[in-house]
């Protein structure tokens, strides 16, 4: 079974990942200690966060791609090109950073 990326709903499946994503860092400021700090954390809790970065990974990697594609995909049509390219452009640039 593939998934292709015209398949894939962009628009709210973005909104999810920004916000899991969002939601794991500040998560992460909240429970893992300062990077000066002396404290450890039980290997548990970075064997935890590990395995959530890696499944919001995975979204990530299928989302994000399908987004700057449907977006590409409806440069033709929007009134104002310019700004929309431009745009798009520095989306895909950071994008791929």
């Amino acid at each position: 079974m593939t998934i292709l990326l015209r398949n894939v709903g962009t628009g709210k499946y973005m909104l999810f990942v920004v916000l899991a994503w969002a939601m794991f860092f500040l998560l992460a400021a909240l429970v893992l200690p300062p990077i000066d700090s002396h404290l450890r954390p039980a290997l548990s809790v970075y064997r935890g966060f590990l395995s959530v970065a890696v499944l919001l990974a995975v979204p990530t990697v299928i989302v994000a791609p399908a987004y700057v594609y449907r977006a590409w995909l409806r440069l033709p049509t929007v009134p104002n090109r310019t700004a929309y390219g431009l745009w798009l452009g520095f989306e895909s640039v950071l994008g791929r950073l």
